[in-house]
């Protein structure tokens, strides 16, 4: 039940507090609760759960428009509490029978992952392969949730193994209801609900969720539609365009007639995913009737709440509208006269909290940077709208320091990529797509194979990643965390990894032919040493003869074997690396690597100044705190 909070009621007006108050006092309530739920497992339902009011909220556009009005089912709070039962178990199962780019409404998954992973393909692209003809293609679906046939639930819940009597129960409870609209407070004429699902069901997401999982498996498997690649790609001299008139219309029609779902294809856009116009996709678009988006477009393109763009101005004209949102929200809560105090809680709940969503997939930069300080300033005004005003650093200050416990919108853009990186520290966690794609970006962009160094010396790669804003975003994150140091417990070979220049370091008194700062990051320890698995330690004593000058000048001073040493490494590296032959056969074996990352549980930040935790499980409210 506590699950279940903050529900508008039904047709009998009672509230899930109700429920929940008597489920606390009363025996007989909850017995008798469990016989009903166990009726309606079995199809046997009371009259109420079968009568649902409907009202519309306006959209956008046209109000005088009706299909620009939101259909939303008010249900009785016991007919929520069965379906919520049910999508609670169903989503134990769903990660499993869904394919992993759908990510909304299941749990442990993110809607972000899909717009991040975007603006890291559109950013790559844009630098890499500016002429290749790649289009990312956004369909609107028409009126999704209120056109799916019973016919067609029944089966795609019978073949992804759903029992029988359930399905037949969820088919009873969703089309077995009669409809009275609410009109101006004025309940219409009940109607049956021969099709769709009920908006405003905590079970319809889930559903729609299986119901379009067919369509997606369809073109994921078909090999006449390529995706795209971070990878180096060589455009053919004769270019043979997708086929998206035949293929793709031809599934999208095939899903319709089963369906009966229904494509707005003057709302559908082709998105140049490098930004370069191509006259053969635009040609496609024009006779599909799809809108087309590139580098020289006003607009930008809104997906799943998040903006496409390509160029700076594009982003602007999305930013300057949310700005405009939230000060014209601002002016109204303005004229509420509240308390200092009660104005920052109203700000950090209703006027910040609109921008988190974006600020999730939107990495920082000339323009979102300019955009953050717009809007702090908006934010102030709203706070303090008298002279002298606070400083903005002042009012994220704590209360007990004098400030008013403001969230600092600077640091929140970064804690809110944490995400990213928790997922790379518990492996064991992942169920999306977004880490093994940032992890080969990392590949291509530094060519390390192993993302562990990057971690260790985030500006060392400031640099190579600054072309792709989502990585860059990343890094800015690193280097405002606790430096990460190594673990004596680690497997010798994570150290193969490391880039020389940062690891070694000049013996005081003694000059060398080498400096190590003058190395570039692409040479590692794994360009001198090697990993002796027989022995298993890393063997730095033999050197080769097909190493170039510059790695034989590194490896002949951090060796005795033809001067004094003059390179040293860290002391915890050096007991790892065997240096000379004298050691060679006594140093312990170590550990072998098993997973692609060591354990990195250590790595912490303090929560306050008795304690600490880990940064795989710290809360964004933590990490702003430090």
């Amino acid at each position: 039940m506590e699950m279940c909070q903050v529900v508008i009621p039904g047709l009998d007006g009672l509230p899930f507090e109700l429920y929940q108050y008597l489920a606390g006092s009363c025996s007989d309530f909850l017995d008798l609760l469990v016989d009903v739920l166990s009726d309606a497992f079995n199809g046997v339902f009371p009259p109420s759960w079968q009568q649902t009011r409907m009202v519309l909220l306006f959209k956008k556009d046209d109000p005088q428009l009706l299909v620009n009005w939101r259909p939303l089912s008010l249900i009785n709070s016991d007919a929520k509490l069965f379906t919520k039962l049910i999508a609670n178990r169903m989503n134990k199962v769903l990660p499993k029978l869904t394919n992993p780019y759908q990510t909304g409404f299941l749990p442990r998954r993110l809607i972000s992952d899909n717009g991040w992973l975007n603006q890291l393909l559109i950013s790559h692209l844009r630098v890499a392969a500016p002429n290749l003809p790649q289009v990312a293609i956004l369909l609107d679906q028409e009126k999704a949730y209120d056109r799916v046939r019973p016919e067609y639930l029944r089966r795609f819940l019978l073949r992804f193994g759903f029992p029988a009597g359930l399905v037949s129960c969820l088919l009873s409870l969703f089309f077995g209801t009669k409809i009275s609209v609410s009109i101006n407070g004025w309940l219409g004429s009940p109607v049956p609900q021969l099709r769709g699902f009920r908006q405003g069901d905590p079970l319809s997401p889930l559903l729609f969720n299986l119901a379009f999982e067919p369509l997606l498996r369809s073109l994921l498997a078909y090999p006449g539609l390529y995706g795209v690649s971070l990878s180096a790609v060589t455009v053919p001299p004769k270019w043979k365009p997708s086929p998206v008139t035949s293929a793709l219309l031809s599934w999208l029609d095939l899903y319709g007639r089963a369906s009966n779902a229904k494509v707005n294809m003057n709302k559908t856009v082709l998105v140049s995913l490098s930004g370069v116009s191509h006259p053969t996709w635009v040609s496609l678009a024009s006779d599909a009737g799809f809108q087309w988006h590139d580098v020289e477009s006003s607009g930008f393109v809104r997906y799943l709440g998040y903006p496409l763009y390509h160029t700076d101005s594009q982003l602007k004209n999305y930013l300057d509208g949310v700005l405009v949102k939230v000060q014209r929200h601002s002016n109204i809560l303005k004229q509420r006269n509240l308390s200092i105090r009660g104005a920052g809680l109203v700000a950090n709940s209703l006027l910040l909290s609109k921008v988190y969503h974006l600020l999730r997939v939107v990495p920082g930069g000339r323009t979102t940077d300019s955009w953050v300080r717009d809007l702090k300033k908006v934010v102030g005004e709203y706070m303090v709208s008298f002279r002298p005003g606070a400083a903005w650093s002042t009012l994220c200050l704590p209360r007990k320091f004098g400030g008013v416990g403001l969230v600092d919108i600077s640091d929140q853009s970064l804690a809110l990529h944490l995400t990213y990186l928790q997922r790379l520290l518990r492996p064991s966690s992942l169920s999306g797509f977004v880490s093994p794609w940032l992890v080969y970006a990392f590949q291509v962009y530094t060519g390390h194979k192993s993302i562990l160094p990057w971690l260790f010396f985030p500006s060392t790669y400031k640099p190579r990643l600054a072309s792709v804003p989502a990585l860059a975003h990343l890094g800015k994150l690193l280097l405002k965390l606790p430096k990460l140091v190594p673990a004596f417990g680690w497997s010798s070979r994570w150290y193969l990894d490391f880039p020389l220049c940062c690891v070694l370091s000049p013996v005081p008194s003694i000059s060398s032919s080498v400096n190590p700062k003058s190395l570039a990051p692409k040479y590692l320890i794994s360009d001198i040493c090697y990993w002796q698995a027989d022995l298993g330690i890393v063997d730095g004593v033999s050197d080769r003869y097909d190493w170039s000058p510059l790695l034989c000048s590194v490896h002949s001073v951090i060796g005795n074997k033809y001067g004094p040493i003059s390179l040293v490494f860290p002391t915890l590296l050096e007991s790892k690396i065997v240096l000379s032959h004298g050691k060679f056969f006594t140093t312990s074996r170590f550990a072998v690597a098993t997973s692609w990352l060591p354990d990195c549980s250590y790595w912490a930040v303090s929560n306050s100044s008795r304690s600490s935790v880990s940064i795989a499980n710290v809360s964004l409210g933590a990490l702003r705190r430090f």
